[in-house]
């Protein structure tokens, strides 16, 4: 499967960094689920996912996400932009199956308010899935799950470039991400110590990366030259402002 965390936009620093980097780690994770074909833990991070990007949406005064947040982001969001013929009940309810029982039903099927969702995955067409419940009498919609999280992706990106247009909106959201948990950046020891173990980094390429410790923006520069994403998860960025700022 193609790498999709290129096509995300940055959200640069604070807010924006904690926000980017809890979502790029997000993809990277459904990625590597797909991948080994883990596919309930695929669902969970998908529609976990969903949750997440509803909290970061809700308006200053509010909160706690509530069941219309989640489907006014996805209405907004996710439906738009890709084929998928769910509603946004549909996948609300398979949200609480899924997290909540690990099964299609919830309180809505039973109640005849949204339709189980049955799912493919890989070259497996979800038409073809379609057809069977169809057959069945089954009242559900059938889903691929790569088709689910490419949806899933670029409704993020049509999230963020709303927020390019809107910076009000905007500085309500990134306050809000700095609450997200951060990574803390690597030390001028740390730096050193990833040297001697990665001869081939040249020594103007080490004083560089030690140039960017030193203020205090190393991480990802450290992690692209030597794939080492093993610093320790802290604290929130809010508290790290207040600690290292």
């Amino acid at each position: 499967m193609k790498k999709n965390n290129q096509s995300i936009i940055r959200w640069e620093s604070g807010g924006k960094r904690a926000i980017y980097e809890n979502i790029r780690d997000l993809f990277l994770a459904i990625e590597c689920c797909i991948k080994n074909r883990y596919l309930r833990p695929t669902l969970i991070l998908i529609y976990s996912g969903i949750d997440i990007m509803a909290w970061l949406n809700l308006p200053e005064n509010q909160k706690e996400v509530k069941q219309r947040d989640f489907k006014d982001w996805i209405n907004t969001y996710l439906i738009p932009n890709s084929d998928i013929l769910c509603t946004a009940d549909d996948i609300y309810s398979a949200r609480c199956s899924i997290l909540h029982s690990f099964t299609p039903e919830s309180k809505k099927t039973r109640e005849g308010n949204a339709r189980m969702i049955f799912y493919s995955y890989g070259k497996a067409k979800a038409e073809k899935l379609q057809e069977m419940l169809n057959a069945k009498s089954i009242d559900a919609v059938a889903l691929n799950i790569d088709y689910f999280y490419e949806a899933f992706r670029k409704a993020v990106i049509c999230f963020k470039r709303d927020l390019l247009n809107d910076s009000e909106r905007a500085k309500i959201v990134y306050k809000r991400g700095d609450k997200f948990f951060v990574s803390l950046p690597p030390t001028y020891d740390d730096v050193k110590y990833l040297y001697t173990r990665k001869e081939k980094m040249t020594k103007e390429k080490i004083e560089t990366i030690i140039d960017e410790v030193k203020l205090g923006k190393a991480f990802d520069l450290i992690a692209d030259a030597t794939g080492d994403r093993t610093f320790t998860i802290i604290s929130t960025a809010e508290l790290l402002d207040k600690v290292f700022m």
